[in-house]
């Protein structure tokens, strides 16, 4: 086939779509976004400069990296709380303070705390009320 000819220009066959180019063009605009969808999705979105602030700020994959390698598994603070819960005490300077073995404990004022059988026990007068890490019970 030679050249198509119509009244405003000359068209050689390379410059002609085939029916399968046209169907695939049409197939292409059928799941391609509108202008106005483009231009909603851009309203939305971040600029270069909002992502490069973004990025300023945030950790690095070896700074993330580092800072798992040194925290405790879930398990190493189950464990530790655990212990925390059953031994230790709020001090009167802010920090924890762990409850003494002995048998006389920790006495403040008319209160004694002391451990008994691994339980954190509050004792005032002939009531005692022991925490064993979930439950507390009286004696």
């Amino acid at each position: 086939m030679g050249n198509l000819v119509s009244s405003d220009a000359v068209y050689k066959k390379s410059d002609i779509y085939t029916k399968k180019e046209v169907d695939d063009i049409i197939k292409n605009l059928n799941t391609a976004y509108t202008k106005q969808e483009v231009d909603t999705k851009f309203a939305t979105a971040y600029t270069k400069q909002e992502v490069d602030a973004k990025l300023a700020t945030a950790y690095t994959k070896q700074e993330v990296d580092t800072k798992f390698a040194t925290a405790y598994t879930k398990q190493e603070v189950d464990t530790k709380f655990a212990d925390l819960k059953k031994e230790y005490v709020w001090c009167a300077d802010g920090q924890m303070c762990k409850v003494p073995d002995a048998s006389n404990g920790l006495s403040i004022g008319g209160y004694s705390i002391m451990k008994n059988d691994s339980k954190l026990c509050l004792k005032f007068g002939e009531k005692s009320y022991c925490f064993d890490g979930n439950t507390v019970s009286q004696s």
